[in-house]
């Protein structure tokens, strides 16, 4: 069974977390910029020592900029560090072309959904 909370909420971007016994999906929603990127990290930081696999969804992300890439990408590594799999899923909206311009759509494994990233392992 999965349970779901709103972290934090601002006008321009929010963080829902679903967590079931299998994995632990992080929503993210509107503007993942310097204003957005700490409540990312909270969300981080709040599931830190959970060792499964951690699927970001960034498809509903309508702004993304470097503060928001370097958030995710801090929040990878302390994931992965702590014994985490961290999967993105990303469409070709903002963030998606921003992973594929960054060619972090290299060093990330990115999935179209939740279900294909669930089904990958």
């Amino acid at each position: 069974m999965s349970r779901g909370s709103v972290l934090d909420s601002t006008k321009s971007f929010e963080v829902r977390i679903e967590r079931s016994e299998a994995d632990v999906v992080v929503h993210l929603t509107g503007e993942l910029d310097i204003s957005g990127a700490p409540d990312m990290k909270r969300a981080f930081d709040d599931i830190l020592g959970f060792d499964g696999r951690v699927i970001v969804d960034l498809r509903s992300v309508s702004f993304m900029d470097s503060m928001g890439l370097g958030a995710l990408i801090d929040g990878r590594n302390r994931l992965e560090d702590d014994g985490a799999v961290v999967m993105l899923v990303a469409n070709s909206g903002p963030a998606g072309r921003l992973l594929a311009l960054t060619k972090l759509d290299e060093s990330f494994p990115v999935f179209d959904s939740i279900e294909a990233a669930r089904e990958s392992g």
